[in-house]
């Protein structure tokens, strides 16, 4: 969802200014540092404090399960945390913009009557015969999901060709300020173990 680049030279500037003029050992070191850092400092803030200042938590298990951390080698330094599930429309949340849509049009809730709950929304609009009866039910073109009840329509569902989600995930700026930081703290005492692994 985001890059964030760091010159390798100032690895090794860091290193040197410690006395550490091995460079053979900086790949290990500084992929220790990515993965430290992901695994230790960045998904953690992402499930935890990132995700419920931007969402109402009904599901304590999503956040875990959609966020994944991508480890790097030390031939690869490329690390990251990214969304394995892409059920939540996270990566909109995270700028803003238009919620993807898998048809023509959106079924938007009318939450007076669908709740939003810990598996998402009940009923869904599809499972709507499951749950109300085929002749109270009336699917109106353009419009949306209605039931019948006293002689009235009630919305359940409303169509639209589109709606847009409001940027509420602090994503990017919780992944830079947390990774810059971890880096800075952890790479110090990763590249003092490296070295002092080389010499056993």
């Amino acid at each position: 969802m985001i890059n964030l680049e760091f010159d390798l030279a100032q690895f090794r500037t860091k290193a040197r200014q410690m006395g550490i003029f091995a460079d053979d050992q900086l790949p290990y070191a500084i992929s220790r540092t990515l993965n430290d850092t992901m695994l230790r400092d960045v998904r953690p803030t992402i499930i935890g404090p990132t995700w419920q200042r931007a969402f109402k938590v009904r599901n304590t298990g999503l956040a875990r399960a959609s966020i994944r951390a991508e480890l790097s080698t030390k031939h690869s330094l490329q690390a990251g945390v990214y969304d394995a599930l892409g059920k939540a429309n996270l990566a909109v949340h995270a700028t803003g913009g238009a919620r993807p849509k898998p048809s023509a049009s959106l079924a938007i809730p009318n939450q007076a009557n669908v709740k939003l709950g810990a598996r998402g929304r009940k009923p869904w609009a599809r499972g709507m015969i499951k749950v109300v009866p085929a002749r109270a039910l009336r699917v109106i073109k353009g419009r949306g999901i209605f039931v019948g009840e006293g002689g009235r329509l009630k919305a359940w569902y409303w169509f639209r060709p589109s709606a847009r989600l409001s940027k509420r995930f602090k994503f990017h700026e919780d992944f830079k300020r947390v990774t810059e930081r971890g880096v800075s703290a952890r790479f110090p005492g990763n590249i003092q173990a490296a070295i002092a692994s080389s010499f056993r």
